[in-house]
């Protein structure tokens, strides 16, 4: 991210967060969502570093937290995710079985 950018320093600082958190001996999961909408949630994602689609509801960020606190298998994942076609539920699912 260019360091002109206003959210740079948002950006730099979750970046050095994630890798202190991954070096740690923590059971960490790190969520990276793509720019946020004030859209209404749909409760359906796509976890890909290159997602289909551009952006994700904020609500659907706060399910995806709650959906990995509640499952502990995630440790060890960094998910990235945006909107898309996929329940979060699978979409976890997916993740820790592959």
């Amino acid at each position: 991210m260019d360091p002109s950018n206003s959210f740079f320093a948002y950006a730099d600082a979750k970046a050095t967060a994630d890798s202190h958190l991954r070096a740690s001996s923590l059971a960490w999961t790190i969520l990276g969502p793509g720019p946020l909408t004030l859209e209404p949630g749909t409760g359906l994602v796509e976890i890909s570093p290159n997602p289909s689609k551009p952006s994700v509801a904020r609500a659907d960020v706060a399910a995806m937290i709650s959906a990995v606190i509640e499952r502990p298998e995630t440790a060890g994942h960094t998910i990235e995710f945006n909107n898309g076609d996929t329940p979060i539920a699978a979409a976890i699912d997916s993740l820790v079985k592959g």
